[in-house]
């Protein structure tokens, strides 16, 4: 039997659903506002620039994209940071352990230094203090030994990490001196504990706290030296200075890496074509077309080329006497070529525990400036030697007279 129509007005039965053909149309509605908001917002787009095509495309297509580039820098370097960080953190703790054990040991052997300046030392200790006073007289003491002291100094490294009690950048002294302080701080507690709770002597307890202790609370990884390091992967300078060391490190460079270095290719190309069309009209608008090909194009470029990395020099130079603390401007020079060539030597770089976030955003930029000034001068360089040897048939004209003469025959 044939169900029952509902009475006009009633509601419609428990589990039926009825749409209207408002309802139905609504969908579609909405999709095509969405596409009529896309295409005015396009058209707009496209009257810009029209209306203002040399400042549109300088902002949009080649500021914009260079910009992107150091934001695929700073995306991978996180990531990055992420597998070595706490690799170097361990690796720190490990020589600072091997090393207040070397001082230890040798407090309770002093055969085991030849020296008898360490010899007296070790004699003078008072094995009965506190443990505060017995790590004072190691630590005073530790200097004559074999100079391990500047040892640890120098080879604790702040590659992917930066240290500091207030989470504030700090120079390398400073991050040494932090991450020194908190080892010892844990050394200590360490070693006063199993001392009073287990009732083990000195040597016991450091035996246990020695490679437990930790100085690195007051560190976290650092982004700006992964994007600075992956900058340098990215645009193939590559210093050679610092490299990863974890599997998750070194794949992200195999694959992420080379990517990189297909986006950076692609960009500073198309950056700089747009960067010649642009100033090659104005070269045509100042009645100076000479400057557009040939010798004197070739010519401009380079000039133009050498006055950046003059100017990146003048700039670097300040930066690099965080670490250098005589930095000649021809030094500087010499860096900010090897640089802008993608040589990379590695004799000077920008060492990553200096590295500030702030910088991210200028010095690459610089840079990538550099590598599109020198794409522009391969470029005009290139059309002049190939309108040197150019004939009156090209060799492309010649091969395709040949297939025409084979599919002939």
């Amino acid at each position: 039997a044939e169900e029952a129509a509902p009475p006009s007005g009633a509601a419609p039965p428990s589990g039926t659903a009825f749409a209207s053909a408002s309802d139905l149309s609504r969908p579609k509605d909405d999709q095509e506002q969405r596409t009529n908001a896309g295409r005015a917002c396009s058209n707009a787009v496209h009257s810009i620039e029209l209306q203002y095509p040399r400042t549109y495309n300088c902002f949009v297509r080649i500021i914009l994209p260079l910009f992107v580039l150091i934001g695929i820098a700073f995306l991978c370097g996180y990531f990055l940071v992420l597998f070595e960080g706490p690799g170097e953190m361990e690796a720190n703790d490990e020589l600072i352990a091997a090393y207040t054990d070397f001082a230890v040991r040798v407090s309770n052997d002093p055969v085991l230094v030849n020296s008898t300046d360490a010899e007296l030392c070790v004699a003078t200790i008072d094995m009965t203090e506190d443990i505060d006073g017995v790590a004072k007289q190691l630590r005073d003491c530790a200097g004559r030994f074999v100079g391990k002291e500047a040892e640890i100094s120098a080879a604790v490294t702040f590659n992917w990490i930066t240290c500091s009690k207030d989470g504030k950048p700090r120079e390398r002294e400073d991050q040494v001196f932090v991450v020194l302080e908190e080892w010892m701080e844990s050394y200590r507690y360490i070693v006063s504990q199993k001392m009073e709770a287990e009732n083990a002597t000195f040597f016991e307890a450091h035996m246990s706290a020695v490679w437990s202790a930790s100085g690195h609370d007051g560190c976290r990884t650092n982004m700006a030296a992964g994007a600075l390091f992956w900058f340098t992967i990215m645009t193939t300078i590559g210093y050679g200075n610092v490299a990863p060391v974890t599997r998750g490190g070194q794949g992200l460079i195999y694959s992420l890496g080379f990517i990189s270095i297909l986006s950076f290719t692609a960009i500073i190309a198309n950056t700089g074509n747009i960067c010649l069309a642009i100033t090659d009209d104005f070269f045509h608008r100042i009645n100076a077309p000479k400057l557009t090909k040939g010798i004197w194009a070739s010519l401009f470029w380079l000039s133009a080329w050498w006055l950046w990395v003059l100017t990146i020099a003048g700039i670097s130079n300040e930066t690099d006497k965080r670490v250098y603390e005589e930095f000649p401007l021809i030094e500087s020079f010499w860096f900010s070529w090897i640089s802008s060539t993608t040589v990379g030597l590695g004799d000077y770089y920008l060492p990553h525990e200096t590295f500030r976030p702030r910088d991210m955003f200028y010095i690459p930029f610089l840079f990538l400036l550099a590598f599109v000034l020198l794409s522009n001068f391969l470029h005009k360089f290139s059309e002049l030697v190939g309108s040197i040897f150019a004939k009156e048939q090209s060799l492309e004209m010649i091969l395709e007279s040949q297939r025409k003469k084979k599919g002939g025959r």
